[in-house]
């Protein structure tokens, strides 16, 4: 990248976070296509390599476990094949969370319908994990909060995000730094090129513990 090229970002990435509010990002994903819900379940490749990952940790079986934008569920779905019976997750689409139903019937993740800055503000509990995939990027710089809520509340934290990518709905970071900062520790980081179309050569995924 040249000097100029990195001097565009930097501009693009300061006026992004100056405009894009809460508000504003959470209409976006509040206004999901119906289509999306179809494209989301097919991706049960995402749901086995999150599955992997956990496989690096001492998670019991029933322990607490909340997907933050859980969409219609499908992680959540996949994890309860392999046994695992205390899930909860987060989703501030209102339609998303009927669909869950539709989609996946047996599943019995407690799922609420909200932002996660409401969640957060109400009290999240304590899990034995929490993860994410391809949410926490969308968070703005007012959220940005979250993450101490997240670190404070769970026991290890699983992070698969864009980090890398600009744009209106899309804010890079770096979630070692961040988690690290806030006393975790980083114990696994790959990338997650081949695992699933969506998942970009942007996409890192990192595993931190408390």
């Amino acid at each position: 990248m040249t000097k100029i090229d990195a001097l565009k970002c930097w501009i693009k990435y300061k006026v992004f976070r100056k405009q894009r509010k809460p508000e504003g990002i959470q209409e976006f994903w509040q206004k999901a296509e119906n289509d999306s819900w179809l494209k989301y379940s097919v991706g049960q490749e995402k749901s086995i390599f999150l599955a992997n990952l956990m496989e690096k940790l001492p998670l019991r079986k029933n322990g607490k476990i909340l997907e933050l934008g859980c969409n219609i569920g499908r992680n959540l779905s996949y994890l309860q094949t392999i046994g695992c019976t205390n899930l909860f997750g987060v989703e501030l689409n209102k339609e998303a969370v009927k669909q869950s139903k539709k989609f996946y019937p047996n599943l019995k993740a407690k799922i609420t319908n909200s932002t996660i800055e409401d969640f957060a503000r109400n009290g999240f509990g304590r899990y034995g994990l929490i993860f994410t995939m391809a949410v926490l990027e969308h968070i703005p710089k007012e959220s940005e909060w979250i993450f101490q809520s997240m670190a404070t509340h769970a026991k290890y934290i699983i992070t698969i995000e864009d980090e890398k990518s600009i744009n209106k709905i899309c804010f890079p970071r770096n979630y070692k730094k961040i988690f690290e900062n806030l006393g975790m520790k980083q114990i696994y980081e790959t990338h997650c090129n081949g695992v699933h179309p969506t998942l970009t050569k942007n996409f890192t995924a990192r595993i931190f513990q408390k």
